[in-house]
């Protein structure tokens, strides 16, 4: 029979925790968090790349929680986390469409906009180039 030593407990909050923050950041950005995207990809692709992040982390070091409550606090946090750095990126590509549109609007092609099926909007053509 298996049994979970200490250094798998370990590695398992701490790949929970990886996990959580990137499903949040797929969640809520732009580029992962379209609507064509199926759920099962993302919560795969988050995964994935929580190994291969966890593979990289030198951290080894047991976080000591002294119940559930305090895990489920700290998988709050990274959740929160996860969604103001989707949030960021989200406002990012929004200032990157705003631009165009700006300049759309001064070289004369403020009425032509494209239909981006992705985000179900309409977005301004130097917009989408950019």
């Amino acid at each position: 029979m298996y049994s979970l030593t200490e250094s798998s407990l370990i590695w398992a909050e701490h790949f929970i925790l990886i996990a959580l923050r990137i499903m949040a950041i797929f969640t809520i950005s732009p580029v992962f968090g379209r609507k064509n995207m199926p759920g099962g990809a993302k919560i795969g692709f988050s995964f994935l790349m929580a190994y291969i992040i966890k593979g990289v982390l030198p951290s080894d070091e047991a976080l000591y929680f002294q119940n559930i409550i305090q895990f489920a606090v700290v998988c709050i946090k990274e959740l929160s986390i996860g969604l103001m750095l989707g949030l960021a990126t989200t406002v990012f590509f929004s200032v990157v469409h705003t631009a165009g549109q700006i300049i759309d609007m001064q070289i004369g092609f403020s009425i032509a906009n494209m239909f981006d099926a992705n985000t179900s909007t309409h977005i301004p053509l130097i917009g989408g180039l950019l």
